[in-house]
């Protein structure tokens, strides 16, 4: 199955043999900017969208369990934390507002049969995680618990893998933020701040914005990926951490005045939007300044993304054209944009005509799937994996006797 939000104020369920649609949520009353499943309980969406609102809905039975208008503008980014305790949600309004499972400062753990305020609308939940869910199982309930204003707009957002640390980038800021979402019995949760400077030199300049923010996967978020909108597509590799402890600040109103403790991030790799020499013999080095980029739109207006493939080997960028890039940590370099291939008189194989929006990548199918403003969903994969991706789909086809499914199997329109 697969599942997209739409400009058209939808939420589609895809057959991802068929192709066909076969459920539709139009809960928002705006453009849906951002899914995300709880890591736990896998059947629970978080949407958010440009009306301002967020929701929580039961994807098995479309049930809406929960719906936040604690926004005044877009909300661009929506994420669970990955223990599935908390959920963030970030809007051009300036603002970011955590919530909690039962909204008290130190969060109930899904370890816990039940919520810890009884005053909220609760049920109980299983015991450990890793109960088998069923339709009778009840979802967790979330409130607000914090909210933090920034100076500007912000645009990306990541947990890291140990849900302790949320990474923060807004505009016109040469700033990444981290807030600390560590507590113990002991010490209440408060949010603590510190920014970390992109900038290698340690000034201030500010030459782009952190447009999306990814953890490596397969290190417990060593390292992180910055796609910014520089005109050149660079996309910066960081050490999460540097070797050397700061002091942490206590302010959660950001502004160019706080007196929150900074340090400066260690870069490790610049990946630029050029070609490896292999695929085009005039490239140069990509720590060449000389290096520009031929593009007919202007990069500060393109909503890049990022996604790791799982080995940590290698990493997809989308959204600057309707080409998804790939590119290798160990050469540092873009190694292949994805443009498809045609199949005779068909198009169904072709890459996507439009800026791609979005992507995914299922590890269990070792598929990338990828969306874009041509209102197509495309699905990448080897030519080894597709043949056996095929195999499988024809006796899908054999089973269920239905025609032209290869046809679609590559492009969902």
């Amino acid at each position: 199955m697969i599942i997209t939000g739409s400009a058209d104020k939808s939420i589609k369920f895809t057959s991802l043999l068929t192709g066909d649609v076969y459920n539709v949520c139009d809960i928002h009353k705006g453009g849906v900017l951002a899914i995300d499943f709880h890591p736990v309980y896998t059947n629970l969406m978080l949407t958010a969208s440009m009306d301002g609102s967020v929701a929580l809905i039961d994807a098995s039975t479309m049930e809406v369990k929960q719906v936040f208008k604690d926004h005044n503008k877009y909300v661009v980014r929506a994420k669970f934390s990955p223990d599935g305790n908390m959920l963030f949600t970030a809007s051009y309004d300036h603002t970011l507002i955590i919530y909690s499972i039962g909204g008290s400062s130190t969060p109930t753990r899904l370890s816990s049969p039940h919520f810890v305020n009884s005053s909220m609308q609760t049920s109980p939940i299983p015991t450990t995680p890793s109960t088998p869910l069923t339709p009778s199982t009840p979802l967790p309930l979330y409130s607000k618990m914090h909210t933090i204003t920034f100076e500007s707009n912000i645009e990306s957002l990541c947990i890291l893998p140990d849900s302790n640390y949320l990474i923060v980038g807004i505009r016109e800021s040469n700033y990444l933020y981290y807030i600390n979402l560590q507590h113990t019995k002991f010490k209440r949760q408060n949010f603590e701040i510190t920014k970390h400077n992109m900038n290698a030199n340690g000034d201030n300049w500010v030459s782009f914005t952190a447009m999306d923010i990814i953890a490596s996967p397969n290190n417990g978020g060593k390292y992180l990926l910055v796609a910014t909108d520089d005109d050149n597509g660079r996309i910066i590799m960081f050490k999460t951490f540097n070797t050397s402890t700061c002091d942490i600040g206590e302010q959660n109103e950001i502004d160019k005045n706080d007196s929150i403790t900074s340090s400066t991030l260690i870069q490790l790799a610049n990946f630029y939007d050029i070609p490896s020499p292999e695929s085009s013999p005039s490239s140069s080095s990509p720590t060449s300044p000389s290096i520009t980029i031929a593009t007919d739109i202007s990069r500060k207006f393109t909503n890049p993304r990022l996604f790791w493939h799982p080995s940590g080997k290698y990493f997809y960028a989308c959204g600057m054209d309707a080409y998804p890039r790939v590119y290798s940590i160990e050469s540092k370099r873009l190694i292949e944009k994805l443009k498809g291939h045609t199949n005779g008189d068909d198009d169904k194989l072709s890459g996507h005509s439009d800026v791609v929006r979005g992507m995914w990548y299922d590890e269990e199918r070792d598929l990338l799937v990828t969306c874009g403003f041509d209102k197509c969903v495309k699905i990448w994969g080897s030519d080894e994996l597709c043949r056996e991706v095929m195999k499988d789909l024809k006796e899908e086809i054999d089973k269920k006797r239905i025609q032209g499914l290869f046809m679609r199997r590559n492009t969902i329109v």
